[in-house]
């Protein structure tokens, strides 16, 4: 889907990212939504805040396993209140800026990476055919800052065979430390294999988060369900 009504995309809790002329691109969290505005916390990257004015213009982004959506808004609230720091215009909606080739998926898991004769572990974070983004644990680090010469690997029970790979990002997010690394030479075969796992575990979290949707629509409603939640957003997000 191309575009995507700003109200389905901005939800309590849902990560955005929020970037302004002359200022890095920072994270915050949406804490409420009324009917023209949501709200979010102070955005914070690696110490830093970010300093908006009223009526200020930004571009939101809000990255989906589909791809990356963004939408042109601006601050219209400022504020010391308990539900949020900035409060930002409703975008009429989302439009998708980068389409991924592969689906990333979330999957919590321990994964092995090997260099030489050093080995370490370490928790992944998701997954697509293209790498893996996992916690930058200390020993890891020592051993990318330290590795010249010997090729990394992972190792995981997604794969068949440890893998070659590469790190191509590292940051930190709300005092956590996270880097992306990209697989290299991977057989298609293991590839698409891969990309099965993604949209498996991508349309089973989607079940499992609209159930409870159900659920909680039965405790506030008459008791029905509305089973065509979740058949819904799958149609929706099917290519």
């Amino acid at each position: 889907m191309d575009k995507i009504n700003g109200f389905e995309l901005i939800t309590s809790q849902r990560e955005i990212f929020i970037t302004a002329e002359n200022q890095s691109t920072f994270c915050a969290l949406v804490t409420e939504v009324e009917e023209n505005l949501f709200w979010t916390n102070l955005p914070r990257e690696e110490g830093q805040v970010m300093v908006l004015e009223e009526n200020q213009p930004v571009t939101l982004g809000i990255s989906l396993f589909r791809g990356y959506y963004s939408a042109e808004s601006k601050v219209i609230a400022l504020g010391d209140k308990p539900k949020g720091f900035y409060g930002f215009a409703m975008p009429d909606y989302f439009s998708i800026s980068h389409e991924r080739e592969f689906i990333r998926a979330e999957y919590a898991s321990r994964i092995d990476f090997e260099c030489g004769d050093r080995k370490v572990q370490t928790s992944l974070v998701n997954f697509s055919a293209n790498g893996v983004m996992v916690y930058l644990v200390p020993q890891l680090e020592e051993i990318i800052k330290g590795n010249q010469w010997h090729p990394l690997y992972v190792k995981n029970n997604l794969l068949a065979e440890k893998a070659a790979v590469k790190l191509t990002w590292q940051k930190t997010k709300n005092n956590v430390k996270l880097a992306g690394f990209e697989f290299i030479n991977l057989p298609n075969e293991t590839k698409e294999e891969l990309n099965k796992l993604a949209v498996k575990y991508t349309k089973e979290s989607l079940k499992e988060n609209y159930l409870m949707l159900e659920k909680d629509l039965e405790r506030k409603t008459t008791g029905k369900t509305s089973s065509s939640l979740y058949t819904s957003l799958s149609n929706r997000n099917r290519k």
